[in-house]
């Protein structure tokens, strides 16, 4: 699938309302805690589709000597169209331009573990609750 990757330093409401989309109505996730006051820190790697619609997103940000990747999802229409691969690839290649970091960390749902190992993470630790939800550390160098 074509796709145009567009890479901005803030949260705009197109990236807002997917988000929303797929973490709080599909999840069940609380809307407070899905827009942090700290976007403007982030950088945000998002896939848009011929038409110029948001299909895919994540975000990351450096702390210390890792790079934090998050935030990670995929329209749910446009879901099983390695698109998820995709995006995280096009995430590592900005990471890697523009960062002299190689260690990639991520919180992975426990249900997608299989998703980001097949991506080259691999679990580190054991599961922990975030947002009340299982989760697992993952890192990948890159």
């Amino acid at each position: 699938m074509q796709y145009n990757v567009i890479i901005t330093y803030d949260i705009n409401d197109t990236i807002k309302s997917l988000r929303e989309e797929v973490f709080c109505i599909e999840q069940g996730f609380p809307k407070s805690v899905e827009i942090t006051i700290d976007e403007h820190l982030y950088t945000h790697v998002s896939l848009y589709n011929k038409d110029n619609q948001l299909i895919a997103y994540c975000r990351f940000i450096v702390e210390d000597t890792i790079v934090h990747l998050g935030r990670i999802l995929v329209r749910k229409e446009y879901r099983n169209n390695h698109l998820g691969s995709s995006l995280i690839n096009e995430a590592e290649k900005v990471i890697k331009n523009t960062t002299s970091i190689n260690e990639v960390v991520l919180h992975a749902q426990y249900q997608v573990v299989p998703f980001y190992e097949k991506n080259g993470y691999k679990v580190v630790g054991d599961m922990f609750l975030e947002e009340n939800y299982p989760h697992y550390k993952m890192i990948k160098y890159i």
